[in-house]
This record gives structure tokens, C-alpha cells and sequence, in this order.
């Protein structure tokens, strides 16, 4: 979308940090803390946190906007959806949370768009400061979003596990005043005061998703309560949601083989105890010669094999040496911090790939653009778009619009102003092009001087893959690499171009206000010499082969005049712009249907154009459109303009020809 992304800052801020400033914000107020929980094995609509304690309901009742009666799940929270492919349009998640995935959505388009959304959908911001504003909002967004998913990395965070879970004691917090910051999640502790480098230098685990939805990324809907071990062994890693993922391979504070009751199954189907075998490790803790005892899951378990599950209570050495007839299939079974590196060795780099998932799903629209400016007067007019859709990803951009922004200075000042439509499209397939045109009634003129301060941002909102809104940015600085222009403002520059008709008082060439003005009269009594009024632009005089023609080049001209008049219908006439190439093929314009057959048919390219437009032809394109072979290379050698009549025509006659201006020119673009 930007280039050098990683380097724009805003208000101080590289994005990067507007993505950590979101993460961060994500848990203040602390009571949003609450909708940071889901249990994959539930409905989304019941699958929130439940394991509250008394005084926190009470704190956030009375403290913030987030009261516990109003609890949603982790992923409805961020996704607005109840389900894998419903969002409930009666939901009120929006009231309570502006950083949502619809959020980040629309704030993004409102930055491509240039909406002020604080002011009105269809109000233009006014500078570019305040636009930006709404692409802090849209990493911000993005920011917290990833915060959440990073959650779910937490096992407590899928287990519903808060009451015992996130109020451990923990003595390092010690050090500030605020004594909410003295309780929390050990594991999620462990990691804050380790911060190990190799945890975050490992290749990231990125989710590989069948027919993805965004809400995969949490919980891709495939765990149920009932699901088998055999089932799940069927089933690759990366599949599941991190929820999912997170729930079935580990264990959190107080839901260690938890079960329903004294005889009740598991509250957590996975990780099952029989699938658990103990095995010694040698202690790290210099205060103790015992030898600790840790549970490690690969006596069956279908999931990632973990080699400290769970660390055996000390107090199992004395069962055992004094009391060897108690049963062994409930241990005393606890996490420790040689637990926590594994878990942190296997959820971090699987947190940090979902989270690049969720950013590369967001930004995987790419659009490829090539541009044709239209110039009226020299000034900027409208601009023809060749868009193709380019995503890696190769879904269809389907059932969405278009919308052009332009922005530009004038006097130092921000401008920006937004295409006057914006076009419908049915389906944008995969590599698939399509031509739009954009005009722009309310621009302040733009000379060709300054086209190379202007910058466009193409949007597009619609459908894509499975996600409906999706939104896709392009910002591009076209520039127009001219190879010929003329404007006769300065007069006819006999330097440039050569007078190759009649030398007589009945053929002029005179350059007025910027208009070439070519007229050629004859009476019915003349000498029965046939009359040429022609000037030629030889782009081959310096020796070269001429002008180097691709497929990118135009040729775009304003004759607002080329008329004919005659007392009868001559036999032979012509009047008409003529561009010559290497191949002796010659593409004639004529504005007043005056074309006449003076070269072989095989080499003419015949086009009759309206003079109230400004024409802008694709020259590969007009060779296409006659039906003859484009030679490689292709070289345009000389530009003419000509007036002619036959020695046949016997009446009389009068040719008029006023031309605004020429261009030849090449699109070329920045991504």
C-alpha cells in the first residue's frame, strides 16, 4: 500500500508502533480484559469468559464501559461473529468496541477515500494530517486485533480460566505502586520477565486454513467436545484455530485434568491424563537434591508432543517412598517455569505467524495500475485506469466499487478531491484487467508541469474470497514521460517542423494564441494544379530510426476544427493528421470524414474522430484496431498534417484546420 511502509511515521510513530501502541491499549481500560477469553469447545455466543470473581464484576460495574453482564468471546470481540460465517447484524459489539475487525476495515477505507469520518461519510478531509489520522486508527485497530489473537496463545485464556488462572501472586510486580499489577497469569509473567530472543528468532508456525475465514485464526470451528483422539490425529496442526490449538495441547492453572465433578468427564477433553507419562528430570534448583517429576503427553496424545506438560508435586517422592500402595492416576501436578520455556518455545512462534496472518489477510489485495492522464489545454482533464487485480491469493474482487482520490498543492495546501463516481464492478477475476475512466469536475487546474507532485490512491470495497467488505488500496504517482509535445505557443519552430506543400498565398500556416491554424483555398478558376498544404514533424533527421513506439505509448491530440468546403464533391481530397512509421504504414485522423486513399490500402490505417473530443489513442491499439501487423520494433518517423486537392477538382474549394496541441507519450507509474 505505502512504499517504504516500515519507515512512514505518523505523529512521531513508525506504523510498527502504532501496532504496538494498539496492543498495548487493548487491555486499558483493564475490564476489556474480560471479552479476551474463548472456550473453542462452546458456541461463540456462550463460549466467553465465565470464571469471573466477585470483586472484579464489581470493579468493572462500577469503573468502566465494559460491565461483566455484557461478556463476549474472544473472537466475536475482534470479528463481530457468532459463528464461522455469521455475523449477527443485531449485535451491539460495535457499541462497546471501536477496534474491531469492521472497524479497522472501515477506517482504512476512509484513509484511501480521504472520508472524514469524524465529520461525515461523504466530507473530504482537509489536510493531509487529518487524513493520516484515520491510518493511525487503522493500525491501531490492527494492533489491538493482533493482541487478542496473541490471547489465545495463553492457556488460560482458552480454558476459562481467570478466577484462579490471572490472580496468581507474583513478587517481581513488587516494584510499582499499582497493586492490580501484583496478580496476573504466571505464564504470561514468565514470559514478560524472560523475554527470550530465541523464542521470537524461530520461523513463525502460520496457520494453513481450507477455504479460510478470517475468524479461522482464532477458531477454524473443526474442535468439538466429542472429537477423538483418532479424528484429531487426522488432523495437520495448522489447521486449527490458535484457540484450538492452544486448548488441546496445554494446560493452565486451574484446569489440569479438571473434570465435572468427582466422577464427571473432563471439563477439557485434551489434554487427556492417560495419554501422560511421568519420567525424571534432573533438578535446576540448588536448594533441593530431589529429583523432579514431570508429565510429558506422548503416551497417545494427537496433538504437539510436550515433554513438561506438568511438573509432579515434590510431595509425590514422599507418597511414593512411604505410602507406595496410593493409586497414581491422580498426581499432584503443578506448572513451573521449565513447563512455561516450553510452552513459550511452542505458542510464541505460532502467535506471531497467526498475527501475520491476520495482517497479510488484511493488506492481500493488490491491485497493479497503469494510467492515462487526459490533458485539455495542457491542464489535467481525467484519467483512464487499466486496474488489475494482482492478488497473490487469487481471489475475485467481486460485487464492489471503485474509488479514485487525488491529491495534489496548490499554494503549499493540501488538496483532496475524490473521483466524481465510483464504478460498479460484477467480478475482477484473478490477473483479469478492466479499463475505467475518472473525472474530477471540481479540481483546480493541473498543468503537466505538476503532474509529477500528484498522487492517486485507488480503493476498492467488495467482495473477496469469503469476505464480504473486504477493502483493497493502491496508492500510486503516475508520470507521464513525454516524447513529443508541441503547443505552438511560441509559434511554428521552423527548427521542429517543415513547410513540405505549396509556396503560395493560397496555403498558410500561422500560429495564433496557441493554436496552429493551417487553411488552404482555391477558385473554381484555377490553374488545374493540385493544391498541398502540408506540414511535417521528421522525427528521423537527426539520423536516427525515429521514435521508439510501445505498447504503453500515445499519441493524444485537440483538433476543435478540420473542416472542408466545396462547391461539388472533388474526386480527390484529403484532410487529415497523418502519423508515418518505419514500416511505411501510415495511421490518418480525420475530423471531418475528408479520408481519401492516397497510399496503398494495406499500409493505411484510416480514423474518422469527433473535434469536440480530446483524442487519446493507444497507438499498439489503433494498429490492432486496422487489422495490420505491428512490427518490431515499431518507430514513429514523422508527424503530418495536410491539406490536399486534386488537379481534378475543378470547383472551389476551402480546407480549415485549427489544432490545439500534440503529445506523444509513454505511462509509466510508481509503485
Amino acid at each position: 500500500m505505502l512504499k517504504n511502509g516500515e519507515d512512514y511515521s505518523i505523529k512521531g510513530k513508525k506504523l510498527i508502533e502504532w501496532l504496538q501502541y494498539g496492543a498495548e491499549m487493548e487491555d486499558d481500560p483493564m475490564c476489556r480484559a474480560s471479552n479476551h477469553f474463548h472456550n473453542p469447545y462452546l458456541d461463540w455466543t456462550t463460549s466467553g469468559l465465565s470464571d469471573t470473581l466477585k470483586i472484579v464484576d464489581w470493579w468493572c460495574w462500577g469503573t468502566s464501559p465494559y460491565p461483566p453482564n455484557q461478556i463476549y468471546s474472544n473472537v466475536t470481540w475482534a470479528t463481530g461473529f457468532i459463528d464461522r460465517g455469521y455475523i449477527d447484524p443485531y449485535s451491539d459489539v460495535q457499541d462497546f468496541n471501536a477496534w474491531d475487525w469492521e472497524s479497522a476495515r472501515k477506517y482504512y477505507l476512509a484513509y484511501l477515500t480521504g472520508s472524514d469520518l469524524e465529520v461525515g461519510n461523504n466530507v473530504v478531509v482537509a489536510d493531509e494530517q487529518r487524513r493520516n489520522q484515520f491510518l493511525t486508527y487503522t493500525f491501531r485497530a490492527l494492533g489491538q486485533l493482533m493482541h487478542l489473537i496473541q490471547d489465545t496463545a495463553v492457556p488460560a485464556h482458552v480454558r476459562n480460566d481467570f478466577s484462579q488462572g490471572h490472580t496468581r501472586y507474583l513478587a517481581e510486580r513488587e516494584s510499582t505502586w499499582n497493586i492490580l499489577k501484583w496478580f496476573g497469569n504466571p505464564f504470561e509473567d514468565y514470559v514478560r520477565r524472560r523475554n527470550k530472543t530465541s523464542w521470537f528468532d524461530k520461523e513463525p508456525d502460520n496457520g494453513d486454513f481450507l477455504d479460510f475465514r478470517i475468524t479461522d485464526l482464532w477458531d477454524a470451528n473443526i474442535l468439538r467436545a466429542d472429537t477423538t483422539p483418532d479424528q484429531l490425529s487426522q488432523i495437520n496442526m495448522s489447521c486449527l484455530g490458535l484457540a484450538e490449538y492452544t486448548s488441546i495441547n496445554f494446560l493452565s492453572m486451574f484446569t489440569m485434568f479438571k473434570t465435572d465433578g468427582d466422577d464427571g468427564p473432563l471439563v477439557f477433553p485434551y489434554p487427556k491424563p492417560e495419554h501422560c507419562v511421568v519420567f525424571m528430570e534432573k533438578p535446576q534448583d540448588v536448594l533441593t537434591n530431589l529429583e523432579r517429576q514431570y508429565l510429558a503427553n506422548w503416551n497417545g496424545h494427537p496433538g504437539e508432543t510436550i515433554y513438561k506438560l506438568a511438573a509432579v508435586g515434590y510431595l509425590k517422592y514422599f507418597r511414593d517412598a512411604y505410602f507406595p500402595n496410593i493409586s497414581n492416576e491422580k498426581l499432584p501436578v503443578a506448572l513451573d517455569d521449565n513447563c512455561y520455556e516450553e510452552y513459550a518455545q511452542k505458542l510464541i512462534p505460532r502467535a506471531i505467524g497467526y498475527s501475520a496472518d491476520l495482517l497479510d489477510y488484511f493488506f492481500r489485495g493488490q491491485l497493479s495500475v497503469t494510467t492515462i492522464p487526459r490533458f485539455n489545454n495542457n491542464t489535467f482533464k481525467d484519467i483512464k485506469l487499466n486496474i488489475q487485480n494482482t492478488t497473490e491469493t487469487q481471489e475475485s474482487m467481486l460485487d464492489g466499487n471503485f474509488f479514485l482520490l487525488i491529491h495534489y498543492k496548490k499554494e503549499n495546501a493540501d488538496v483532496f478531491v475524490r473521483a466524481d463516481h465510483t464504478p460498479y464492478i460484477g467480478e475482477l477475476a484473478y490477473q483479469d484487467s478492466i479499463a475505467l475512466s475518472f473525472k474530477f469536475t471540481t479540481v483546480e487546474p493541473i498543468f503537466v508541469e505538476e503532474w509529477k507532485d500528484v498522487t492517486f490512491t485507488l480503493a476498492f470495497q467488495g467482495t473477496m474470497g469469503n469476505e464480504i467488505d473486504a477493502v483493497v488500496g493502491k496508492v500510486f504517482k503516475p508520470e507521464v514521460k513525454d516524447l513529443f509535445i508541441e503547443n505552438w505557443e511560441n509559434g511554428i519552430d521552423k527548427d521542429k517542423w517543415q513547410n513540405t506543400g505549396d509556396d503560395d498565398d493560397d496555403s498558410t500556416q500561422t500560429a495564433i494564441d496557441g493554436h496552429l491554424i493551417m487553411e488552404s483555398n482555391q477558385s473554381s478558376n484555377h490553374d488545374g494544379v493540385s493544391r498541398i498544404n502540408s506540414l511535417v514533424k521528421d522525427f528521423t533527421s537527426d539520423g536516427s530510426d525515429g521514435i521508439l513506439i510501445t505498447q504503453t505509448t500515445y499519441f493524444q491530440f485537440s483538433i476543435p476544427k478540420m473542416e472542408s468546403y466545396f462547391g461539388d464533391h472533388p474526386e480527390w481530397a484529403n484532410h487529415a493528421l497523418l502519423l508515418n512509421f518505419n514500416d511505411d504504414t501510415v495511421i490518418e485522423y480525420s475530423g471531418d470524414g475528408r479520408l481519401h486513399n492516397w497510399t496503398s490500402s494495406d499500409l493505411l490505417i484510416p480514423h474518422v474522430f469527433d473535434p469536440a473530443e480530446r483524442i487519446t489513442d493507444n497507438i499498439h491499439e489503433r494498429f490492432e484496431i486496422g487489422g495490420h501487423p505491428i512490427p518490431d520494433p515499431l518507430y514513429l518517423k514523422s508527424i503530418q498534417f495536410m491539406q490536399l486537392a486534386s488537379f481534378d477538382t475543378l470547383n472551389d474549394y476551402y480546407f480549415y484546420m485549427d489544432v490545439d496541441d500534440i503529445r506523444l507519450f509513454d505511462t509509466q507509474w510508481e509503485e
